[in-house]
């Protein structure tokens, strides 16, 4: 455009096509709320001039389309732009030692092209929780906020190595991670997806009209019962079983997604749990939820736990009911209207953080994700000789 340059023969002097504008990580010299200010207003800067705007109809100034290019490792900066604008570059390890590791570079618009609900989902969701999924070795998805809270704290306490990884978290409140498969399979991380079994009982319903439909019910977990699980994850994405007698004699290693040598992904969810209460023998209880598996695997810990209602209430069933079919049964017309994440905070502040340990699908979990993510941590993937 020349502007502020003296008037020349455009013959003389031709006008270069190309505008481009590279900028490596400006997160390097910017405050992070800076970081959002500076990828909100920078292409808009590059044009600001009346000829130019976001209009490319102006005769000719239509020539010049100034491109952007930014390479970044700040999820602020990442979070301000349109996902159709961001190219992740994934690394993919060496399959031999005589092989250099590579990287592929994956176009994110083809992710969030689409106008459907679940990419719409997904998309608002990543803007509205300003996560780092982009940027971390692994993710966890759990369901709700009571795992939000107790999770990293179960990290912290029992699983050191993977508390030095950078792993991020994504609470869904509810069963929505069956939605980022496709952005988890693009992004090639590494994911644990921590469960509910969710179990249901069918029953049929005739209607004044005598026309006969199959409903689901929320149910406590029982073998044998013709039971479902109404969780999405669970039925469409891994292990894509329904039937809760298949789910809960599925072997741990089946829990596994393995994916070549680029990424992993480990489902848990609730099975059986030895549980010994009150003066009956040692019982076997299936939990449908977190709470009551964090209570079945902390019987005493939690016997006197206090603070909001549902904790005192809960506090009162471990310590009223005689038999674990008693305490199970208790729990669960609780935990239909509980308010869970007071109970988690309360638990969260007992005494002896150690005491209070993960129910045993979650310890299957994390300790899967951290023996993972040490065992990539090279560039060469190990290979067994006699493959």
């Amino acid at each position: 455009m020349r502007v502020g340059k003296p008037d020349q023969d455009a013959s003389e002097n031709k006008i270069p096509r190309l505008h481009l504008v590279l900028v490596e990580e400006p997160e390097a010299h910017l405050h992070a709320q800076v970081q959002q200010v500076f990828i909100k207003k920078a292409y808009s800067l590059l044009r600001n001039h009346e000829d130019l705007g976001t209009s490319i109809d102006k005769g000719s100034t239509g020539q010049f389309s100034t491109q952007l290019v930014i390479s970044t490792h700040s999820s602020h900066v990442a979070h301000e732009a349109d996902f159709a604008c961001l190219r992740y570059f994934r690394r993919r390890r060496a399959e031999t030692r005589a092989q250099a590791p590579t990287t592929t570079v994956a176009n994110l618009s083809t992710v969030f092209g689409s106008e459907d609900s679940t990419t719409k989902f997904v998309a608002r969701y990543l803007k509205a929780t300003h996560c780092d999924l982009f940027f971390a070795d692994a993710a966890i998805f759990v369901e709700g906020q009571a795992e939000r809270i107790l999770v990293p704290q179960f990290i912290r306490n029992f699983f050191p190595d993977l508390n030095r990884r950078y792993v991020t978290l994504l609470d869904l409140g509810g069963s929505h991670a069956h939605k980022f498969k496709s952005l988890v399979d693009t992004l090639g991380l590494s994911t644990l997806i921590i469960s509910d079994l969710d179990a249901a009982q069918k029953t049929k319903i005739t209607d004044k009209n005598g026309v006969e439909t199959t409903r689901s019910k929320s149910a406590a977990p029982a073998i044998g019962k013709g039971q479902i699980t109404t969780n999405p994850v669970l039925k469409s994405w891994h292990p894509q079983l329904e039937d809760i007698d298949d789910l809960i004699e599925l072997p741990d290693a089946n829990q596994i997604v393995g994916a070549k040598h680029d990424y992993s992904l480990y489902v848990a969810y609730q099975k059986p749990i030895k549980v010994f209460q009150g003066t009956s023998d040692e019982g076997t209880l299936i939990p449908r939820t977190f709470e009551d598996a964090l209570v079945y695997s902390n019987i005493a810990t939690l016997s006197g736990i206090q603070g909001s209602s549902v904790s005192s209430k809960i506090n009162g069933i471990v310590a009223d009911s005689q038999t674990p079919e008693e305490l199970k049964e208790s729990l669960f017309e609780l935990l239909k209207s509980a308010e869970k994440a007071a109970f988690a905070l309360d638990c969260l502040m007992i005494d002896d953080p150690l005491s209070l340990v993960p129910p045993k699908y979650i310890c299957g979990g994390l300790t899967w994700l951290q023996d993972y993510l040490t065992e990539t941590a090279n560039d060469v993937v190990t290979v067994d000789s006699n493959e």
